[in-house]
């Protein structure tokens, strides 16, 4: 008794009679992925700090790639610590400690942030503790001309 088809996935759009029918020796698909194991992440599980920056980094302008680098940079010896052992309250301690104009420091936290995304996504970092960090109120001031010069 052969067994069942299953069903159409969808009913009434008829198969387009241009398509290639593929069909796949026994054990095929078994045999191609012997020598490797599908990725649980898109970056391997030993990839480094530097490595994942880079990563980051890539294809950025060579000033965007100066500035951020060394916003991580100074990251990274405020804390002292692999981006795997940072918590919120890392992160939070170097927001205070921020000097300068707001432009700045919001830059600085914004790339912290950036970088952070970037590691969740790939499966570097369990969590985003960047998420919880907010960079300081920036006004701007042409806007602000713009909206109360306006005439009513």
């Amino acid at each position: 008794m052969l067994p069942e088809a299953p069903p159409d996935p969808h009913p009434g759009i008829p198969e387009p009679r241009s398509a290639p029918i593929v069909a796949r020796a026994a054990g095929a698909e078994e045999e191609a992925t012997r020598d490797w194991a599908i990725a649980p992440t898109p970056i391997p599980p030993d990839t480094t700090d530097a490595e994942l920056v880079a990563l980051w980094l890539h294809g950025k302008s060579p000033h965007t790639i100066r500035a951020y680098g060394d916003d991580v940079a100074a990251f990274r010896r405020f804390t002292g610590k692999p981006l795997r052992a940072t918590f919120l309250s890392d992160l939070q301690r170097y927001a205070d400690s921020l000097v300068g104009a707001p432009a700045t420091r919001g830059r600085r936290l914004k790339t912290l942030k950036s970088l952070l995304s970037f590691a969740t996504w790939m499966g570097y970092l369990p969590f985003n503790a960047g998420a919880a960090i907010h960079g300081p109120v920036l006004l701007q001031t042409a806007a602000l001309r713009q909206l109360f010069d306006a005439p009513l």
